[in-house]
């Protein structure tokens, strides 16, 4: 990307992020990410990792590594993604949840048979984290960050909880694991757009009530001190149209005019979707560059959250 080269120019930091879900390995998705980053060599990705796939698959875990670790490129980070599937919980030594759920079992919410049928079904993919008490949190993010550094993978301490659920429970336990960025806070509009009323609508809402297509990282206190929120401010591309993600480009470009610090705008995709969301990223990505070359603004693509975060302790807060 390029830098701002003084404090007059406008500047705007692109993050790009991948979601794992544990839903599927299928490699159709797997080489959609490769093509999207021979597209955009300059783009690095915040890859959030999840370990649930060594608890679901029946191949060898080597295997597993290897299907993960081919989409990573150097100057990706790795941070930790995590749903409550049953066999994570289980693996952590804490008692299973079968509810809340927030995705509430609609038939509006598409469901491609190749994807959601690849493991067999297990109970805990919409029960949000923030129903498990914080000490059993812990124990979770835990257990999840230990498999993925005994396969190889270093992690950083960025998180994002599985459909944005990340409250006050989240946060702590987060901190208590020496995270210093949860990536969870997301517009509600986005979701309440795409979905209509659903329990996952509602509780984003409940959530995230002010973050919006402009919320800048901030710092929040937990009950075990504080921790830095990094808003999913363009949402992921799944939810998003390239003109909504235009529409948020140029809020952020005016938010920026009126500042004096870089402009933050975050979207991403899932892997297990992938296939059918990756050209729709590209294009976005595409109008980016072409919007900020036209209008003067220095763009960069950024993955590594303290790079993109003043972390001194100055509260980022909203442009």
């Amino acid at each position: 990307g390029v830098s701002a080269e003084n404090d007059s120019i406008t500047s705007i930091a692109i993050g790009v992020s991948v979601d794992r879900e544990v839903r599927s390995l299928l490699g159709e998705n797997l080489e959609a990410i490769r093509q999207f980053r021979r597209a955009f060599p300059h783009v690095p990705l915040q890859q959030f990792l999840n370990p649930a796939y060594y608890l679901k698959t029946k191949e060898p875990r080597a295997a597993v590594t290897d299907f993960i670790a081919s989409a990573l490129e150097r100057g990706d980070e790795c941070g930790l993604h995590i749903h409550a599937w049953r066999g994570l919980v289980d693996a952590a030594g804490v008692a299973f949840r079968e509810g809340p759920k927030f995705a509430d079992d609609r038939v509006e919410v598409p469901r491609a048979a190749d994807d959601w049928g690849f493991f067999e079904q297990e109970a805990g993919y919409d029960v949000p984290l923030e129903a498990y008490a914080a000490e059993d949190l812990a124990k979770i993010i835990a257990v999840s960050t230990e498999m993925l550094e005994e396969a190889g993978f270093g992690i950083a301490p960025s998180f994002r909880a599985g459909g944005w659920m990340s409250g006050p429970r989240v946060q702590a336990a987060l901190v208590e694991r020496r995270f210093t960025f949860d990536c969870s806070a997301v517009d509600p509009q986005l979701a309440l757009s795409r979905f209509g009323d659903m329990p996952l609508c509602r509780w984003l809402t409940e959530l995230w009530p002010q973050v919006d297509a402009t919320t800048q990282p901030f710092l929040i206190d937990t009950s075990r001190g504080q921790l830095w929120e990094v808003a999913d401010n363009a949402g992921l591309i799944d939810y998003t149209s390239v003109e909504e993600f235009v529409d948020r480009m140029h809020q952020n470009i005016r938010a920026c005019r009126t500042s004096d610090r870089r402009g933050i705008l975050v979207t991403g995709f899932h892997q297990e979707t992938a296939r059918v969301f990756l050209d729709r990223l590209s294009h976005a990505l595409h109008e980016a560059e072409a919007i900020t070359e036209r209008e003067g603004v220095a763009l960069s693509f950024v993955s590594q959250m303290p790079e993109l975060i003043d972390t001194s302790g100055q509260r980022a807060g909203r442009l």
